[in-house]
């Protein structure tokens, strides 16, 4: 079969991905022509092969095309950007809320100033508690500042700009309770959105009517993918193991739901054409109900195509259905192809459609149903361990196991399910019978995941892969696969394998190598210091680790932790806390429960800061031991490298907390690196009182950039070369103009984690060679 299609999307998605590292303009619209007309004369020349590659490029380079011209498409908006403006619109989702904030999508319908009527949207974050609780279909009036989503801090770290734009979302904008009114609210009956809108809100009420706890939150899940109550505690439980995809509405209920359909509306019809058809709508409602994930659209396209091809009496090719999907999304929308979503379950889905057959074959020895549980679930575990282990830097090492037990419940509980959904109101006594078994399955469901989410190896930080190790992946199943055909000669097997090999060895070698030099990185982290010390016998020491105040964003956890993993870093041979201040101290509290971390280094205990108190408990409950270093003491780290706490006289009873920050000086040979913290002015003039200047080569600039630190007399005692400010969007003003001038004026190479992103410094132990920036020039 020549699935043509296959290889559409794939040069398609290949052009939405050159996007990226390529501007395209006219002239590759003009090329895209000129490709067009050569590939059919070369088809009339009967020269396939190079017909096929030429109409291959040239769908690549359609692809890229179209995907910026899209993305100029929303430039009409940025006229907007950074300007306070008044508009109206309606909530288009259920308010998200978390312990800090409240977040919804906004769709804006009037502009004030403006006549022409408006259909983009809008992120919301609310930091406040709201006046009044809000919901799907409020209409608002908001007057705020139109800001850019913020993008990744660091190139490997999650990107919320790339995030919105697969959901059409290209502004966002903070308000307060003074910033908006509620002026109405539109629910139309009418409206298919609507309408799933309020069948998911009915299927949400019952299931908090008749179920109780956790139960109630995961029966939400499995029936409507909603997960937005879910529990800290439900959440853990279900990552740990593995489980997320069974509340995640994906190919599987989407094909459960079409048998149950067919099976159903069999005893009325025997008419494939009507079947069909109410079918068709009925998986595109429930496309709506779940909320219109990427993985369930892509299953619903497949399932319409599946269902036309069984109305038209056509062979139905699972492969093809797979890719005719996906190229009608990216086309719809090209950022779709950066959803993690849409990565997972499409390679989930082609690696079932590849290798299930051929595994069944090799699995004749078990029973149907086991067989087939035991295929499925090794197949997706293996297809999606890459994306995984890119997206996530975690794998459930119990997730084989999990789904083996639970995944055959899960078609039960959205059995149940739909019954529950349609009796309802309308038979309260059967509802409460149904109710109870589905608290029963769900409650088994929590306590098995509860169960092997508590076994400490359950779920491990995994370094992310790099570009080798993704080949070598591609190389073994391909090796897989000619097993499983029977291609797999014995002299072809010798030559995957040395090349195999041969990579191993390679991508082994880049890690295991000395380092010439010393590096130290200032980590992007927002508004919160990060800085990474990497010697060159491979220790890794992390002094302070950023973290978010005022959000429910996990700094750590999404930031700084999957930037230690992207770099191979999985123990910390010391992580060090200048002070207790969450934007300094949060990130490493995650580090201690996440990474192996061999020694904990702490400013004088402070009993009354609730994060030095978690931060102790965490290292005893991982058994760290812990150092409270003292002012004036010098701890040996390596052979060739010390720390030291320089004098600062202490904090007096009228200092705040930053006058009690660790002030650190790090001696590599002659080389010094000095991290500042917080301090003020105040604390910077006891410094020079009483500790004998040296020169800087790279110092840490205090408290972001403040006015209020970094004085001109600090400098011309510590004379730094380099000058890093680790700064992120703020409302202090941060870093101050007249401090940016000070460090100027005193000669240092001055550079911002918010316009350069994370800066590295290498130096040997006589001098700074390199400063090398993920943004900007690299010297």
């Amino acid at each position: 079969m020549k699935r043509y299609f296959v290889w559409l999307t794939l040069f398609y998605a290949i052009g939405i991905a050159c996007t990226s590292y390529m501007p395209m303009n006219g002239l590759a619209l003009g090329l895209c022509v000129v490709m067009g007309c050569l590939s059919v004369v070369l088809f009339f020349r009967k020269l396939r092969t190079y017909a096929f590659v030429s109409v291959g490029l040239t769908i690549m380079l359609l692809g890229a095309f179209y995907t910026q011209w899209s993305a100029q498409q929303n430039r009409q908006y940025y006229d907007f950007l950074d300007r306070t403006v008044t508009f109206e619109g309606r909530v288009m989702t259920p308010p998200v809320i978390g312990k800090k904030s409240t977040g919804f999508i906004f769709a804006v319908s009037r502009v004030e100033g403006q006549q022409k009527q408006f259909e983009m949207q809008i992120a919301i974050k609310h930091y406040e508690n709201l006046k009044t609780p809000l919901q799907f279909g409020d209409q608002l009036t908001i007057h705020s500042v139109i800001m850019p989503p913020i993008a990744a801090l660091n190139k490997e770290n999650f990107d919320y700009g790339t995030f919105l734009k697969t959901k059409g979302v290209y502004l966002t904008a903070i308000i307060n309770v003074s910033d908006y009114a509620k002026i109405g609210q539109i629910i139309n009956p009418y409206s298919p959105y609507d309408l799933a809108f309020m069948a998911r809100n009915y299927i949400a009420r019952l299931a908090e009517r008749y179920l109780q706890g956790d139960a109630a939150d995961l029966c939400k899940g499995f029936l409507i993918g909603d997960t937005s109550t879910f529990s800290e505690s439900l959440t853990s439980f279900l990552k740990r193991c593995g489980l997320t995809h069974l509340v995640a509405v994906s190919g599987s209920h989407v094909s459960f739901f079409i048998v149950c359909f067919a099976i159903f509306f069999s005893r009325f019809t025997h008419r494939t054409g009507v079947k069909n058809t109410l079918g068709i709508f009925w998986i595109v409602f429930f496309m709506l109900i779940a909320g219109c994930s990427t993985s369930v659209v892509r299953a619903v396209a497949m399932g319409v195509i599946f269902l036309i091809a069984d109305m038209t009496n056509r062979e139905h090719d699972p492969l093809t259905s797979l890719f005719v999907a996906a190229f009608c999304m990216l086309a719809y929308r090209p950022a779709i192809l950066y959803d993690v979503g849409f990565q997972l379950s499409s390679v989930a889905t082609l690696f079932l459609i590849v290798f299930f057959p051929l595994l069944q074959h090799k699995l004749t020895f078990l029973p149907p149903f086991i067989r087939s549980l035991l295929g499925m679930t090794i197949i997706a575990q293996v297809a999606t361990l890459p994306l995984t282990l890119y997206h996530f830097q975690h794998y459930a090492v119990v997730g084989l196991l999990a789904n083996i037990i639970i995944v055959p419940v899960a078609p039960l509980i959205m059995l149940l399910g739909i019954i529950f959904a349609l009796l309802g109101n309308w038979m309260p006594m059967l509802a409460g019978i149904v109710g109870f078994l589905l608290q029963r399955l769900n409650d088994f469901v929590i306590v098995v995941a509860k169960w092997l989410s508590s076994i400490p190896w359950a779920y491990v930080a995994v370094p992310a892969p790099n570009v080798l190790e993704i080949l070598l992946f591609c190389g073994m199943m391909w090796l897989c696969y000619c097993w499983l055909q029977g291609d797999l000669t014995k002299r072809n097997a010798i030559i995957y394998i040395t090349i195999l090999n041969y990579l191993l060895v390679w991508n082994v070698a880049t890690y295991i190598l000395p380092h010439r030099d010393l590096s130290l990185t200032f980590i992007n982290v927002g508004q919160g210091d990060a800085s990474l010390i990497q010697t060159a016998s491979h220790q890794n020491i992390l002094i302070d680790g950023g973290g978010t105040p005022l959000d429910d964003y996990d700094l750590g956890e999404n930031v700084l932790l999957p930037y230690l993993l992207r770099h191979k870093i999985t123990t910390l041979d010391i992580a060090i806390v200048s002070h207790y201040h969450e934007d300094h101290a949060e990130g490493v509290l995650t580090m201690l429960n996440n990474l192996t971390v061999k020694r904990l280094i702490l400013p004088p205990l402070d009993p009354d800061a609730p994060l030095c108190q978690r931060l102790v408990q965490a290292a005893k409950a991982h058994e760290i031991p812990i150092t409270y270093l003292a002012e004036g003491r010098t701890l040996p780290l390596t052979k060739d490298v010390t720390l030291q706490s320089l004098k600062t006289g202490g904090a007096s009873a009228t200092d705040d907390e930053n006058a009690q920050c660790l002030v650190l000086r790090l001696q590599y040979g002659q080389v010094s690196f000095m991290f500042t913290g917080d301090i003020s002015s105040e604390v910077e003039h006891k410094l020079l009182a009483l500790q004998p200047a040296f020169h800087v080569n790279a110092l840490k600039v205090a408290h972001h950039g403040s006015e209020f630190a970094t004085s001109q007399a600090f400098l011309q005692a510590f004379t730094p070369e380099v000058a890093a400010i680790s700064v992120g969007r703020n409302s202090f003003g941060h870093p101050n103009k007249q401090t940016l001038s000070r460090l100027r004026e005193s000669g240092a190479r001055v550079y911002r984690t918010d316009k350069n992103g994370a800066i590295t410094v290498h130096a040997n132990q006589q001098d700074i060679t390199q400063i090398a920036l993920t943004k900007g020039l690299v010297r």
